[in-house]
C-alpha cells in the first residue's frame, strides 16, 4: 500500500498515512479535528 502525506490547512500538522489506492482521501486531521485536511502531491519513487 502506498504511503500519503496529508497536511492540516487548520493547524498545520502534518502526517503520513498508508491506504489504498482505492480509498478516498482522509478529509479530518487527527490533531485538531477539522475537515481540513489536504493530501499533498509526492514526487514518486
Amino acid at each position: 500500500m502506498p504511503t500519503y502525506d496529508y497536511e492540516c490547512l487548520a493547524c498545520g500538522h502534518e502526517w503520513e498515512l498508508f491506504q489504498s489506492m482505492n480509498d478516498s482521501p482522509v478529509k479530518s486531521c487527527p490533531t485538531c479535528k477539522k475537515r481540513k485536511a489536504k493530501r499533498l502531491m509526492g514526487l514518486g519513487a
